[in-house]
C-alpha cells in the first residue's frame, strides 16, 4: 500500500509538471495573439471602420475567455490538477463548477496536493457518471484562511448507494484505497476528511491545519 501511494504521488507530480508546461505555452500563445489583435484593432480605429473594430474586439474577447478557461486557481499546483480533472469531467458530460481562493504557494507538498485533490475529484466524477446526464454535476470549493486549507467537493450520485458505495463494484477497492490515502495525508497535516451522504448528493469535506502561506 505504501508503494502504491508513492507511485500515485509520482504520477500526480508528473501530471502537474507536464500540464504546467502546456499552461505556460498556452499563456505565451495568448499573449502573442493578443498583441497582434490589439495592433489590428488600432489599425481599424485609424481607418475609422466600425465593422472592422467590432470584429477585432470579438477576437480579443475570445482570447480573454480562453485565458479565463485556463486559470482555475492562483495556486499553480491546484490549477493544474483542476485543469486535468475538468477535461475528464467534460468528456463524461459532467458540468464542473469551481471556486477557489488560495495563495500561490502553501506549505503542502505537491504530491500530497495530488493525492488529496486528485483522489476526491476522481471519486466525485465517477459517482456523477452513474446518474442521468441532466442530473450530473461536480461542485468544487477550496479556500485558505488563517492557517487552514479547506476543500469541499459536492457531486450527484445514485440515490440507492451509501457514502461508501459511490463507485461501482469493480472500482470499490481502488476507491477505498484512494480514501485511505486521503485520510493518511490529512492526518499528516493534523486535519480530517468528512464524508456526507445526502441521498442523491454526496459531499467530501477536507480540512488541513497548520498550513502556511509561502512567499
Amino acid at each position: 500500500h505504501e508503494e502504491e501511494m508513492i507511485q500515485r504521488e509520482i504520477l500526480y507530480r508528473n501530471e502537474y509538471y507536464q500540464d504546467m508546461e502546456r499552461y505556460q505555452e498556452q499563456i505565451q500563445d495568448i499573449r502573442h495573439d493578443m498583441k497582434n489583435r490589439l495592433t489590428g484593432l488600432l489599425a481599424a480605429a485609424e481607418q475609422g471602420s466600425a465593422e472592422l473594430i467590432k470584429d477585432r474586439l470579438q477576437e480579443v474577447l475570445g482570447d480573454i475567455r480562453l485565458a479565463e478557461e485556463i486559470i482555475y486557481s492562483a495556486n499553480p499546483v491546484v490549477n493544474a490538477i483542476l485543469k486535468v480533472k475538468s477535461v475528464k469531467a467534460k468528456e463524461k458530460e459532467i458540468p464542473m463548477q469551481v471556486t477557489t481562493l488560495l495563495p500561490q504557494r502553501v506549505s503542502v507538498d505537491i504530491g500530497d496536493m495530488g493525492v488529496l485533490y486528485g483522489n476526491l475529484l476522481d471519486n466525485a466524477i465517477e459517482a456523477a457518471m452513474a446518474v442521468e446526464q441532466e442530473k450530473r454535476y461536480v461542485h468544487v470549493e477550496s479556500k485558505f484562511q488563517e492557517g487552514r486549507l479547506l476543500l469541499s467537493i459536492k457531486n450527484s450520485k445514485p440515490s440507492g448507494t451509501s457514502s461508501c458505495q459511490q463507485t461501482s463494484k469493480k472500482d470499490k477497492i481502488k476507491h477505498g484505497r484512494g480514501i485511505r490515502s486521503v485520510r493518511k495525508v490529512a492526518e499528516k497535516y493534523g486535519g480530517e476528511l468528512l464524508l456526507k451522504d445526502q441521498g442523491e448528493h454526496f459531499e467530501a469535506v477536507l480540512l488541513l491545519n497548520g498550513v502556511a502561506k509561502l512567499e
